[in-house]
């Protein structure tokens, strides 16, 4: 689950800063958890000295009582009146508004969606094919509850609200509890906070580097026979090297999960020049560090294959000459980079970009349309505009790719959506590369030196690295 864009709570004079502010004193985040009861339960799968596979709306709603997450809940009628608990009431039709009470840890307070005929009209002339109108209306309150609650997310299971396309519900920021932990996991990365597993009170909490370092695993599950091979490899021959070049290839991936943080913590502020240029660096960097990373894999390649050491600097997936080398020693190695293959466009597309710091830079520029919040956006390189929306033509289509074009032969780009788009896609075929490589091949190399998976404990067990994965919104590991 990508990490997604939110639109921002209704602002009054003198509110804090919003969650993912860099200022002390902002506000924590807020999410209206619209669940059943059974899915409001802590997260009971971390049990002994392993940590199991959570189910994402419990691991939701355990960090969820966490005193840094304003939480309210939709209570059903047995449900106790524990702080956070909303209740609505029915309409008064007299007063035109619909009462709801929220519990605090002092009392509880009323509050109230005003005007209710507005928005029971809006329901009315909206109800998806398939939803009755009561239950419809009912989705319709509960989102306009969370707005006057001010909370930054609405976590629901109930599609049609997922589905909605009516601008004044996607004002609330539906999402479902996979989505919802994306935002939770860099709203506390933002904080300096890495929890994986607790019981509402306690936590079990990873460091910065290996929380990254355990998401970046996560994401490549080859790199652990990879990996083995170059370090047992380079024991044999007595070099450092290809263990470094194993460490060089995850750190990169590391690096650019940063960096893509740095991106989307740029963008869910009010933008301003400052912003703007904070996620243009972060862009920037992020490709680098993503064609580093396909680079490390090419190094290691040319290794396993034993290619002539003299020609290593060549080693490059889209390097014509090095591939014919690739061709001889591994056909199959080969073709997961030829021309016309998704791998190689996407690839092109990372090359692209991570090519302006040798010419035309990233720049961006401010859009605004009617009362909507400014939006930051990113120029495609003039020279390679074209090119580009080529590539994104082939790889799903230019929305899917958050191209922005505002007038003919200016073509601009979302960034955020962008690096959504390609982050998961590129590391897919990052990992396929290293499946591939032959490092069987490896001087010093036996069955019992290679990792087939990756061991099962706190730091690498696949409970940790869903839970990391959730966390970042990130595709879930299987193994």
């Amino acid at each position: 689950m990508p990490v997604p864009a939110l639109h921002a709570p209704l602002a009054l004079a003198g509110d804090k800063p919003g969650p993912f502010s860099g200022n002390a004193a902002r506000r924590g985040l807020g999410m209206l958890i619209d669940l059943p009861a059974g899915q409001r339960q802590l997260d009971d799968s971390a049990t002994g000295s392993g940590l199991g596979v959570p189910d994402p709306a419990r691991l939701l709603w355990t960090l969820s009582r966490r005193r840094d997450i304003d939480t309210f809940w939709i209570a059903d009628p047995g449900d106790a009146d524990e702080p956070g608990a909303v209740r609505l009431r029915e309409p008064d039709l007299a007063a035109d508004r619909m009462d709801f009470t929220v519990a605090g840890e002092n009392g509880g307070s009323i509050q109230a969606v005003w005007p209710y005929r507005q928005w029971e009209q809006q329901a009315a002339a909206s109800v998806p094919a398939g939803v009755s109108g009561q239950a419809w209306l009912r989705d319709v309150l509960v989102a306009r509850v969370a707005a006057e609650l001010c909370a930054d997310l609405l976590v629901t299971s109930r599609k049609p609200v997922l589905d909605s396309v009516e601008p004044w519900l996607a004002q609330a920021n539906p999402l479902t509890a996979e989505q919802a932990l994306g935002v939770v996991g860099l709203y506390l990365r933002n904080r300096g906070e890495y929890p994986v597993a607790g019981d509402g009170t306690s936590w079990l909490m990873f460091g910065e580097h290996l929380l990254f370092w355990s998401a970046a695993r996560a994401q490549l599950p080859s790199g652990w026979r990879w990996g083995s091979a170059l370090v047992a490899h380079g024991s044999a021959v007595g070099r450092q090297g290809p263990g470094l070049l194993f460490g060089s290839l995850h750190e990169r991936v590391v690096r650019l999960l940063r960096c893509r943080d740095q991106i989307h913590l740029a963008l869910l502020v009010p933008q301003d020049n400052q912003t703007a240029n904070r996620a243009t660096e972060a862009l920037d960097y992020f490709m680098v560090n993503l064609v580093g990373a396909f680079d490390a894999a090419a190094r290691a390649a040319h290794l396993a294959l034993g290619l002539d050491q003299r020609k290593r600097r060549r080693a490059g997936w889209q390097n014509g000459d090095w591939m014919a080398m690739v061709r001889d020693g591994d056909p199959s190695l080969a073709a997961l980079f030829a021309p016309g293959t998704d791998h190689d466009r996407v690839l092109e597309v990372c090359r692209t970009l991570r090519n302006t710091v040798h010419g035309e830079a990233l720049h961006t520029i401010a859009v605004q349309h009617g009362g909507k919040p400014r939006q930051t956006l990113v120029a495609l390189p003039e020279d390679d505009a074209e090119d580009l929306c080529a590539l994104f033509d082939h790889l799903g289509g230019r929305d899917e790719w958050g191209l922005c074009p505002l007038a003919a032969g200016q073509r601009h780009i979302a960034p955020a959506v962008l690096i959504e788009r390609l982050l998961p896609q590129a590391l897919r075929q990052l990992d396929d590369a290293l499946r591939l490589t032959p490092v069987e091949r490896l001087g010093g190399i036996t069955g019992s030196t290679l990792l087939a998976a990756p061991p099962d404990d706190r730091q690498f067990g696949l409970g940790t690295r869903t839970r990391v994965s959730l966390l970042f919104g990130l595709p879930c590991p299987s193994i």
